[in-house]
């Protein structure tokens, strides 16, 4: 498998993670002050922020090598 097939299958499966742990604090938020009481503490809300954080810089690292393989010094260097 080529590298950037690799890269391209990582970056979708980030992004398709990021969405559902999104949702997953958007239905904890739409549930605050109802009954039944959302079903996350906050430290499983802050374990999932982590986890958006974490994902997302993994996501941006793996964009950046497409996008350097296919557009050279489009990126400008680390960020």
């Amino acid at each position: 498998m080529a590298l950037q097939t690799i890269f391209a299958d990582r970056l979708e499966d980030s992004v398709l993670t990021i969405n559902g742990l999104a949702e997953v604090l958007r239905d904890q938020i739409a549930q605050r002050g109802s009954d039944p009481a959302p079903q996350l503490s906050d430290v499983g809300i802050d374990a999932i922020l982590g986890a958006i954080v974490i994902i997302s810089r993994a996501a941006h690292d793996d964009l950046c090598e497409l996008m350097n393989d296919h557009f050279p010094g489009a990126t400008g260097g680390d960020q």
